[in-house]
């Protein structure tokens, strides 16, 4: 797939009404630093999650650039925003970090893991092809 037809330029319509920018830029506060791309799958993916839980999560980290990726390259999914870190603070007997992670898959997410000690779930689009 080319670049053009994966990913987002951040400022198309599509991002902004998923996503503020605050969620989802790099925290390295870098000069030099700025997003470009987001992959559309995840997107999708993630708006799908937010309507059938009927609630945003928090983002605690989206976007990650060259600079960042130097210091922690663990995450390099974060480089072209093929991977969000959420958590929701109000987790009920019916939304729990378990059946949010199954419906992540459900919709679309290919690679989900669950970091029980701080409740935050890691959902990505990943390409494994490459």
């Amino acid at each position: 797939m080319k670049k053009k037809e994966r990913y987002y330029k951040f400022a198309e319509i599509e991002i902004r009404k998923a996503f503020k920018n605050s969620e989802v830029r790099c925290k390295c506060a870098h000069p030099d630093c700025k997003m470009t791309y987001i992959n559309k799958e995840l997107v999708k993916a993630y708006k799908k999650l937010c309507i059938h839980l009927k609630k945003k999560p928090i983002i605690h980290r989206g976007y990650a650039c060259d600079y960042f990726i130097k210091n922690y390259p663990e995450d390099l999914y974060h480089n072209k925003l093929e991977e969000i870190d959420i958590s929701y603070e109000e987790l009920t007997d019916k939304y729990t970090l378990d059946y949010i992670t199954r419906k992540a898959i459900l919709f679309g997410f290919n690679y989900v893991k669950l970091d029980t000690q701080y409740k935050i779930l890691h959902l990505a689009i990943r390409d494994f092809t490459v």
